[in-house]
């Protein structure tokens, strides 16, 4: 491989924002960073615009807005962004302008995703679901600064190559069903912790604390309801959702109405009956669970060339389509199957909070790490 090679997610082209019809606008649920160029141009920007712009900007360290995860004060009631429509979209910060295109450069090749914590991203994702060939190659694009600075060849050859038949792995078990994929994903975890932990003691990594211990008799599809029951005791779920997040708040109170009260055996039967009502003889949504953690590792597992991490990134994919699986279920049992919006939905505001609030992550993955 070498650097100018490039390949994109592919629908990564079919994307355009939705602007003011967008479902659940990117501009509130979360703090938005501004880069530095981005901050130079608004110490510079003059009269009384220029005031209102920095009256706006929040944070400890002055980087961001919407510092309390509600809104960002530039949007507007149509859904659209008053900055950019005031003052171009050269103008706005980068983040808002390249999200939720994810632009990743590992040096020996470039790779262009798309973040599913946006609605519409995720609607693209269910568009192409099972496609044959995800990523495609292109021609030569923007691409960025290399992301890292490792510059081991063979090891990312290496590693390119084990996410592809990670991804074969986890496809043909989809095929097979809901028992099998369980297996596949036990056996893809076990591997994973024992390559991670190897690195640790080659000295490849310093990335390994308590979170990421194993239970190797652990069922990953659906993971255990004690396991679920300490995942959603963290702060991924917090009151104040009702105003950040209030599509998420929705489906975690779907949860603690279903779960809250019943001791644990009622609560696994509960689970169990669920999975195998809405999951287990359904083959559209065993194929869903699957594709949506091929999704993550050609998302987030290329990020191992850097920190030699493999089995904390594999974590991320079974953590998070745990609770994808968890709402999709629920709603099912409350609201009848869920439209491809629905699910599109459920999936970005799961990605959202999971991936892109750092407390949030931390705190799932130390509650799935020891042996109950």
């Amino acid at each position: 491989m070498s650097g100018s090679e490039l390949r994109k997610i592919c629908y990564y082209d079919e994307f355009s924002c939705l602007c003011g019809d967008c479902p659940d606008n990117c501009c509130h649920g979360w703090g938005i960073p501004l880069d530095e160029e981005a901050l130079e141009r608004f110490k510079n920007e003059k009269g009384l615009y220029g005031m209102w712009i920095r009256s706006t900007i929040h944070g400890h360290d002055q980087k961001i807005f919407s510092p309390l995860s509600i809104r960002c004060p530039h949007l507007r009631r149509d859904g659209y962004c008053g900055m950019q429509k005031k003052k171009g979209e050269a103008y706005i910060a980068d983040v808002c302008r390249e999200y939720p295109r994810v632009r990743m450069n590992y040096g020996p090749a470039a790779e262009f995703h798309l973040d599913l914590s946006c609605v519409h991203a995720a609607s693209l994702f269910l568009r192409h679901l099972g496609d044959d060939d995800l990523l495609i190659e292109s021609g030569a694009d923007d691409i960025p600064e290399q992301y890292g600075n490792n510059d081991d060849l063979q090891h990312f050859e290496i590693l390119y190559e084990h996410r592809a038949g990670l991804i074969a792995l986890i496809r043909a078990a989809i095929a097979e069903g809901a028992d099998i994929l369980n297996d596949v994903l036990r056996f893809i975890a076990g591997r994973e912790f024992l390559i991670q932990k190897d690195l640790l003691i080659q000295g490849e990594t310093d990335k390994w604390d308590s979170d990421d211990e194993l239970d190797i008799g652990r069922d990953l599809f659906p993971l255990s309801i004690d396991d679920i029951n300490e995942m959603m005791s963290t702060c991924f779920y917090e009151e104040w959702l009702k105003y950040s997040a209030p599509y998420l708040y929705k489906l975690c109170k779907m949860y603690y109405k279903s779960f809250d009260k019943l001791s644990y055996s009622d609560g696994a039967k509960e689970l169990d009956a669920l999975f195998k009502k809405y999951i287990y003889h359904d083959p559209t949504a065993v194929k869903l669970m699957g594709e949506y953690i091929i999704s993550v590792l050609l998302r987030r597992y290329m990020i191992s060339f850097e920190d030699y991490s493999p089995y904390h990134h594999f974590k991320d994919a079974y953590l998070s389509m745990n609770l994808f699986c968890l709402f999709y279920m629920l709603w099912y049992d409350k609201n009848g199957k869920p439209k491809k919006g629905d699910i599109a939905h459920m999936i970005a505001v799961t990605e959202k909070r999971f991936f892109h609030n750092d407390n949030a992550l931390k705190d799932v993955h130390a509650a799935v790490k020891e042996e109950k």
